[in-house]
């Protein structure tokens, strides 16, 4: 059994992805796509800290970058810079 491109496209694009687990009514920490300027109306919106995250092509922790604070954006932008349209930010959750 092979997946369809549909499953594909959705599996290779995180912001698709939590899009999909928020309609099959599953708890996800709050998210917002985001263009790079974008990322402070985002922690006005979801609070800081949060999670500045490449939608797609990311592994093992690359493609990530919390952002504590506004002054973590220049470092942030420039660790994700090839992505900088394929952005999304999400809250940080507590696992305790």
């Amino acid at each position: 059994m092979f997946p369809n491109s549909a499953s594909i496209a959705l599996t290779q694009n995180k912001l698709r992805q939590k899009e999909a687990r928020v309609r099959a009514g599953l708890l996800v920490p709050e998210f917002c796509a985001v263009a790079s300027p974008a990322t402070l109306a985002a922690g006005e919106k979801l609070g800081w800290p949060l999670a500045l995250k490449t939608r797609r092509n990311d592994y093992e922790g690359k493609g990530n970058c919390p952002l504590r604070s506004p002054a973590d954006l220049p470092a942030a932008s420039h660790a994700l810079r090839r992505d900088l349209n394929e952005l999304f930010a999400e809250a940080f959750w507590s696992f305790t």
